[in-house]
């Protein structure tokens, strides 16, 4: 039996706040890309409506929305050091991975496609590893330190 007058003190390990940082940091081009495709596009929609283009200049708008709406919304996830954090990056991230491919596959030109796969496979890359290495769910926990060594 346990006398509660004597309860452990669990030290708080340090979070990482440089991978926390680096995470924000390598967030923020994507926000800029959501919010320069979306003003861009209200900008020059008339201009991209004469140009017949397809899927049109309202995909444009708002695909660019809802990019720099869903990694604001995780940068300021990521700032607020909250718990969910982590699950709602790797969220983001799959659903923008899953959006560019899809865009690059059926919505672009075959040569499109052709001429920018490395740029994507390089947008891939850096995106999962935003979702699966530097967000990482021991550094959005309230008390790690008493939940590993609970585990023991």
């Amino acid at each position: 039996m346990e006398n509660p007058q004597f309860e452990e003190e669990y030290p708080l390990p340090a979070p990482n706040t440089f991978r926390r940082i680096l995470a924000m940091l390598c967030l923020a081009p994507y926000v800029l890309l959501g919010c320069l495709r979306f003003s861009q596009g209200l900008a020059y929609r008339d201009y991209l409506s004469e140009l017949k283009i397809w899927p049109g200049p309202q995909y444009i708008i708002f695909s660019g929305l809802a990019i720099g709406a869903a990694f604001s919304l995780l940068l300021l996830m990521l700032l607020l050091r909250a718990r969910f954090a982590p699950l709602l990056a790797r969220i983001i991230c799959m659903f923008f991975l899953g959006w560019l491919w899809v865009d690059q596959i059926w919505l672009g030109t075959r040569e499109a496609f052709h001429y920018q796969l490395i740029v994507n496979i390089l947008i891939s890359a850096a995106t999962a590893l935003i979702a699966f290495v530097l967000v990482r769910d021991p550094d959005y926990r309230r008390n790690p330190g008493k939940e590993a060594h609970d585990r023991k």
